[in-house]
This record gives C-alpha cells, structure tokens and sequence, in this order.
C-alpha cells in the first residue's frame, strides 16, 4: 500500500480487535440496521447499531458523512468519530434506551427516510 508519507508502495500489518457486543442499560444486546437509498443510489447510507456501538456513513453525490458512537458505563453514550455533516445521520436519535423499533420501521432525518432492515432485542 501507499505510504502517505514517502509516496512509495510499502510493506504493512493490519490489526483487527474484534470485541463481544455489550448490552446497555436497557437490556440485551441490541442490534438495528438502518439503510438508505434514494435518487437512483445518488444519496445512500447504512447505520448499523450493534451492542455497544453505533456507526453510520452517508454519501450524497460527492458529499460523505460517517461517524462512530460507543456506550461506556463511565460516559454513556459517546460520539468517538464524526466526518461531515454530522446532523444527516439517524444514529444519535437511535440510542435512546428506551427507543422502540421493528423491522420495515422508518426514521426521517431532513429529507431522507431512513429503512430499518433489521431491528433485534427492540
């Protein structure tokens, strides 16, 4: 791969840390897939809530959004990442521990309709 830095094709190790899901407060652990796609896939993003993470990407036309949430019993839930415009992507409105979703549900954020895909321990 490219190193940034040289601009020169370099050696390099990938390292995975693959943890368990976590239950938060309310329960068992939950997992909510959320999906969209509109204009012909020019606007499409996924949101996965799995456990103790949240992590969504958007992409509009050339525009991208993405960010990273993760629940502490320290700090509850945390944003960690946020690229973009962080006020197009459903996933602070899906941490509520007293959230409620099934599958075929919909989140509207702005214009976009979001699709649950799959909504387990909800």
């Amino acid at each position: 791969m490219e190193n940034p830095a040289t601009g020169k094709d370099t050696e390099y190790e990938e390292l995975w840390h693959a943890p368990e899901p976590r239950p938060t407060p309310a329960g068992p652990v939950r997992s909510l897939v959320l999906k969209l796609d509109r204009d012909g896939g020019r606007v499409r993003g996924l949101v996965v809530r799995l456990g103790q993470y949240c992590q969504g990407f958007l992409r509009r036309d050339q525009e991208l959004a993405a960010e990273r949430w993760e629940w502490t019993e320290a700090a509850g839930w945390r944003r960690m990442i946020s690229i973009g415009d962080e006020s197009a992507l459903p996933c602070s409105l899906i941490l509520g521990e007293d959230a409620s979703y099934h599958e075929g549900a919909s989140i509207k954020v702005g214009d976009d309709d979001w699709k649950a895909i799959e909504a387990i321990g909800f």
